[in-house]
Order: structure tokens, then sequence, then C-alpha cells
């Protein structure tokens, strides 16, 4: 018996499904229940609209990547800050602990010695330094503590990775404290450069 399903490719393809069944005899398609409809075709129709939305439109990445874009714009420089703090916080570290050295060693109340031989003494106190006379400011590498006596003042810098120095200044017992540019010699005994801390 011929079945008329209309122009719907959908109905062509369920029409079987309901020809051979005994229960639900079928003249045409007006004979098909309305909840077979609305579960079958509503159901497809509700599937493809799914499969249409899994992706991304442009404008969806388009915001994603401009969120991104501010995050990083953000992030990127404090974190660029930070990194230089630390790095100047090393330099501090290194001239503080040799700094420790030069008093420990100056507590005997010795004369101050050549600056060779005071950098034998603080390198036997403080092995994990390497110190070195100063060579003056175009000389200057990271990572060491230079050395300087001019008669009983003793002077220490370090330089960190941005290019600051970092001095202390040991004279008759009292110390100072300086921040400078490498660039530059170490400020004079008397200058507003030093003071208690850096």
């Amino acid at each position: 018996m011929a079945l008329w399903v209309g122009h719907s490719p959908w109905r062509m393809a369920h029409a079987d499904d309901f020809r051979n069944d005994p229960q639900m005899p079928l003249k045409s398609v007006s004979d098909l229940p309305y909840e077979f409809f609305r579960e079958k075709v509503g159901g497809d129709m509700r599937r493809a609209s799914q499969r249409r939305e899994d992706g991304f439109t442009l404008v969806e990445m388009m915001v994603t990547l401009i969120v991104i874009a501010v995050l990083v714009a953000i992030a990127v420089p404090t974190f660029l800050k930070a990194r230089e703090r630390s790095q100047e916080r090393a330099a501090q570290t290194r001239t503080h602990t040799g700094l420790k050295a030069t008093k420990a060693w100056a507590a005997d109340g010795k004369p101050v010695p050549a600056v060779g031989n005071l950098i034998v003494q603080l390198e036997t106190m403080e092995p994990s330094l390497d110190f070195e006379e100063d060579p003056g400011p175009a000389a200057r590498v990271k990572g060491k503590v230079y050395v300087k006596v001019d008669g009983s003042v003793v002077t220490l810098v370090s330089k960190a990775q941005t290019g600051q120095c970092f001095w202390t200044m040991v004279e008759n017992g009292a110390t100072s404290f300086a921040e400078t540019s490498c660039d530059e010699g170490a400020p004079a005994a008397g200058d507003p450069a030093w003071g208690p801390r850096w």
C-alpha cells in the first residue's frame, strides 16, 4: 500500500517506522500522532540547533582576546617591577653581608689594612661572597662585592642587574648607606646621599 508522506525527507525516512506496525495502521501522514511529531521532529531540530551552537563566534573570540590582552598589559609591568626589586634586594643583601663581615673583623679594634689584605680577611670570614678591589664605575660587574679602603674608611659596593649600586661605608665604627647609579663613583663622605638606610 502506498503511503503519502509529503515532501519532507524526514517524513519519508520515518514513514517506514509506522508502515509495518500492526498497532498503528496508517493511511496518510495525517494519521501520525501529534506527540510523534513533537518528540521526533522537535528533538531533531533541537539537536541540530545544539550542533550549530557548539563553536565560538568571531565576536566571542575577539572579546576573549581583548580580555587576555588587558590582563597581560596589567601583569607584565607588575612582574618587571617585582623582578627589579628582587635584583636590587640581592645586591643590598650582598653589600650588607660584606658589611657584617667587615664589622666582625673590625670588632677587635685592629687598624684597617691595605685593601688586598682586607679582602683576604673578608673572604676568610664570608666565603660565600666574591670580594674584589673596586675597579671604578666602568669595570664593575654584577654579583661581586667591591672593597675600597681610604685611610680608616672602608667602602663596600655591589651592583644590581638594574644598574644601581648599593654602597655602605664604615668609618670609626659608624655605618652609612647610599644608592647611586653605577655610572657614578662613590658619594663623597659628607654627601647627603649617605644615610642610615638605603
